[in-house]
């Protein structure tokens, strides 16, 4: 085989590949299982939750200063 049959062949095979490649679909996003009904509802409600904890802290710090309180009287 000299060197312009194996230029050709290469330049076949090279082609080929290409084509093989491009002809490829891509794969499908992932489709979501299931939409909320309101986008922000799980971060509103997780909002809600931490503005409890920190009323609830308030008044666990109020509580804990008029025990101390009472006990240095």
């Amino acid at each position: 085989m000299n060197l312009s049959a194996k230029w050709q062949t290469m330049s076949m095979l090279i082609t080929v590949m290409m084509l093989t490649a491009c002809g490829e679909k891509p794969a499908q996003p992932p489709t979501p299982q299931s939409a909320p009904a309101h986008p922000f509802q799980q971060q509103q409600s997780v909002l809600d939750k931490s503005r409890g904890v920190g009323q609830n802290q308030q008044k666990d710090n109020e509580e804990l200063r008029q025990n101390v309180e009472q006990q240095t009287q």
